[in-house]
């Protein structure tokens, strides 16, 4: 084999990167990152025992194209079953521990400057322990290559290959690592659709302890759930945090976003096709939670109101009720005639009016954070 040759061969099995990142994608999806693993080693496995008996034949034009067609064809599976850890770790971790950056905000949560980041320490963790191994071992087999010859080093690949299958093999049990539970919405939003890296049961764990979880992942789990005839997950209030609310406040503007997507893609629908009016009334009015529920619901929320207004300066509330009841009033306009239960005649009325509070809110949003773009780029200048 001529030098070009070799840098030719050698260049093109990064090539066959690309389509192992799609074929990854696609079978993490279907199969699950774990399934996915135990398979990639396997034909691993099996791929560099084909490449030991081809290399063992007469060296000709046939077996050298037989030896790059395996080679070629291999390398995807060596490719996936390295990079399925990341996947794995990710479904695994609890939203609230994959690491985040933290910001300086002002009260309209527009960036100021960076005070601290902290990515993901578990990703980290995982990418450090598979480049410092890939570096040791690479060297410690290259050592024992040029001593007792390729065929055995070879050979332990093989045995490496089988024995990483089956170690990964309990974690297809695993119900996380397993296929995807939930299809792509059908319907296309103006916003880009949710990837739910999370079974129910960790996002309704979430919501049961009133922690926050973007709304585009319980739209997603909500939307199968009706689709099957289930309710909808459960929300609740929880006690008043400084911490959480803050959060929850600097992420409100894209969730927000993503509701008037929806909304206006839902009042089109059911105003289209009445069919559809009638099978979202059926889920909106069934996943409806019950008296009592509700009760407890309406008492958790007149604490947290009350307690985010006294922790938010408002006390002059307490002092005078009139203009905290005009300035509610004006933020909070009626919605509907009240109750429990939506109805055929009022509902496109509640997705009208819920578009036009949305609207306000996101209006108003935007032009504060034009005038902080504007004004922190005059004190840019005029520092």
């Amino acid at each position: 084999m001529s030098e070009d040759n070799y840098r030719m061969a050698y260049t093109m099995i990064s090539v066959t990167i690309v389509p192992a990142a799609s074929i990854s994608t696609f079978l993490f999806r279907k199969i699950g990152p774990a399934w996915s693993c135990v398979m990639a080693n396997v034909f691993t496995g099996f791929t560099i025992i084909a490449l030991i008996y081809i290399a063992s034949l007469s060296p000709t034009r046939m077996s050298y194209a037989g030896f790059l067609t395996v080679l070629y064809f291999g390398s995807p599976f060596t490719f996936i079953s390295n990079v399925s850890t990341g996947p794995m770790l990710d479904r695994i971790t609890p939203m609230d521990k994959k690491g985040h950056a933290q910001m300086n905000f002002n009260r309209h949560c527009f960036p100021i400057h960076f005070s601290h980041v902290d990515f993901s320490f578990v990703q980290g963790l995982n990418n450090a322990i598979f480049k410092f191994t890939a570096a040791v071992f690479q060297l410690v087999l290259g050592i024992m290559a040029d001593k007792f010859g390729s065929s055995l080093v070879l050979l332990i690949c093989v045995g490496v290959s089988f024995f990483a299958s089956i170690v990964n093999l309990p974690l297809i049990f695993y119900p996380r690592l397993g296929a995807m539970k939930a299809d792509k919405p059908k319907v296309k939003l103006d916003d880009e659709t949710a990837s739910v890296y999370m079974d129910e049961d960790e996002i309704q764990d979430l919501l049961d302890q009133a922690k926050y979880v973007p709304q585009r992942d319980i739209f997603h789990v909500n939307k199968v759930r009706a689709a099957n005839g289930l309710p909808f997950l459960k929300s609740r209030f929880g006690a008043y945090s400084r911490d959480q609310n803050e959060m929850v406040g600097c992420k409100s503007f894209e969730c927000l976003k993503f509701l008037r997507a929806t909304m206006k893609q839902r009042l089109h629908v059911i105003h289209e096709h009445p069919r559809m009016k009638t099978l979202y009334l059926q889920s909106l009015n069934g996943s409806r939670p019950g008296t009592e529920e509700t009760e407890v619901a309406r008492r958790e929320m007149e604490r947290w109101v009350s307690d985010y207004l006294y922790d938010s300066g408002y006390f002059v509330v307490l002092e005078n009720p009139q203009l905290f009841k005009s300035l509610f009033a004006r933020s909070f306009p009626r919605l509907s005639s009240g109750g429990d239960q939506a109805t055929e005649e009022g509902v496109e009325d509640l997705l009208i009016n819920i578009l036009k509070l949305l609207d306000v809110h996101l209006e108003r949003e935007r032009r504060v954070s034009k005038r902080l773009r504007i004004l922190s780029g005059w004190k840019a200048k005029t520092a």
